[in-house]
């Protein structure tokens, strides 16, 4: 539709309520819950919204993941503090 240049029509609609509703009929004011966009455009939003959120955890756990290899135990010698730091077990025995 747009690769044609058309515009979606957006329109409030009345439509039929199910049983055991108030009224009858209800207005669905379309333009309002789509905000002026159509369907396409929707859905490019939905997706790059997901981008979006997986680009904030993936820089969320890179930051996690530098502050451990900053923190180091006490005590432990240093080939075992990567050990401990990356949820390595036991490797001596």
């Amino acid at each position: 539709m747009k690769a044609r240049g058309a515009q979606p029509l957006f329109r409030r609609r009345e439509v039929s309520n199910r049983q055991g509703a108030r009224g009858r009929r209800c207005c669905v004011d379309y333009p309002k819950i789509d905000d002026g966009r159509s369907r396409p455009d929707y859905n490019r939003q939905i997706e790059s919204l997901a981008e979006l959120w997986q680009a904030v955890d993936a820089d969320r756990q890179r930051r996690e993941f530098a502050q451990l290899a900053h923190h180091q135990e006490p005590g432990l010698p240093e080939g075992r503090k990567a050990a401990a730091l990356h949820g390595a077990g036991n490797a001596g025995g």
